[in-house]
């Protein structure tokens, strides 16, 4: 595998800091190193090699802000020298986590109650929602003492699945969007960021409002 030489290594460095942003943020973001509650102020690429990538950032936690400090991104696999696409680089870094379905704590939450309500209202509808309460009396008087009839209940649930799948829907189609125009990602990488973003909705969704917004602030037009 050809290294990177000195000269290609600066130019691309450049090219980062100058039209890439995003991937210099999730770069900076995701070398592990930011202290928990803070937020990334400003990062820019110091240098670049085809094994890492090192970088400059300021981080904040409200008013207060630290020095200056260095973080290490390593490249799983290491670049290729002799053909680095900066596009492709860009979606590989900047590709979704699955494992965010399990680590964010609100993200695990809907993914579990989107769960029950797909079971609910897709796998018993009313009439086996209905029948499902009889099993459990108590449940079902408390129930139908909010709703008025175990009828209702069903209702309201297949009623609050069919407006979750609709807002899920709606941000899925507008992180697409971000990604294909505003990101530049893949159409692979965007697509994974749509089908997260259907699944959990806001959490896997707020990951990426802070590459847009980052890009929009300090972008350039290539």
């Amino acid at each position: 595998m050809a290294e990177i030489s000195p000269e290609a290594a600066k130019k691309m460095a450049t090219e980062m800091n100058e039209h890439y942003p995003a991937m210099v943020y999730a770069m900076t973001k995701r070398s592990g190193i930011i202290p928990g509650g803070f937020k990334i102020s400003s990062c820019k690429v110091v240098a670049v090699d085809s094994k890492q990538c090192e970088l400059s950032y300021v981080a904040c936690k409200g008013d207060a802000c630290s020095m200056p400090k260095k973080a290490i991104y390593k490249f799983y696999p290491p670049l290729n020298g002799s053909s680095v696409k900066m596009l492709q680089l860009q979606s590989r870094i900047c590709a979704p986590k699955i494992t965010w379905l399990f680590t964010k704590p609100l993200a695990l939450l809907i993914l579990v109650t989107c769960t029950l309500l797909s079971t609910l209202a897709m796998g018993l509808g009313v009439d086996g929602i209905m029948e499902l309460l009889q099993t459990m009396p108590r449940l079902e008087s408390k129930l139908t003492m909010v709703f008025g009839s175990a009828e209702n209940v069903g209702l309201v649930v297949v009623f609050f699945w069919i407006i979750t799948v609709v807002a899920h829907l709606i941000e899925c189609c507008i992180a697409y969007r971000y990604c294909e125009t505003t990101l530049r990602f893949s159409n692979q990488v965007a697509s994974f960021w749509g089908i997260l973003v259907f699944i959990v909705g806001w959490p896997v969704f707020e990951e990426l409002k802070e590459l847009v917004e980052w890009k929009q602030l300090h972008g350039k037009k290539k």
